[in-house]
């Protein structure tokens, strides 16, 4: 299997896997007995509102870098692609989100949304 990225896109996968194992190593610390749906459910939403704010932060000119041409002396903005799969990171931020929260529906309200 193959993944592509750009930019900061790596931050997808290593944010999911954090977020869940962090979650995990913490329910286990705190010896917390927790059914596996309820971390994938708070981990999805945790990695999902953390690649939104990256996405936020990165759109906003912290990317972009003002490229000069040496034969004209022209000035123009260059803008970094972050992507993920070919998915802007809004995307991944949107997906990990909306899955989180039909988890976690899903967990509370058996067969609502089936």
């Amino acid at each position: 299997m193959f993944f592509t990225w750009s930019g900061k896109g790596y931050m997808v996968p290593l944010s999911a896997s954090l977020s869940t194992l962090g979650l995990m190593g913490l329910t286990s610390l705190l010896n917390i007995s927790v059914q596996d749906e309820v971390i994938t459910a708070i981990a999805a939403v945790v990695s999902g509102v953390f690649i939104w704010n990256l996405h936020y932060r990165l759109q906003n000119g912290a990317s972009s870098m003002t490229v000069v041409d040496d034969e004209t002396g022209e000035t123009g903005k260059f803008k970094i692609k972050h992507d993920f799969c070919w998915f802007p990171l809004r995307f991944w931020g949107l997906m990990f989100g909306g899955f989180g929260i039909y988890t976690a529906v899903e967990i509370a309200y058996p067969g609502l949304l089936a």
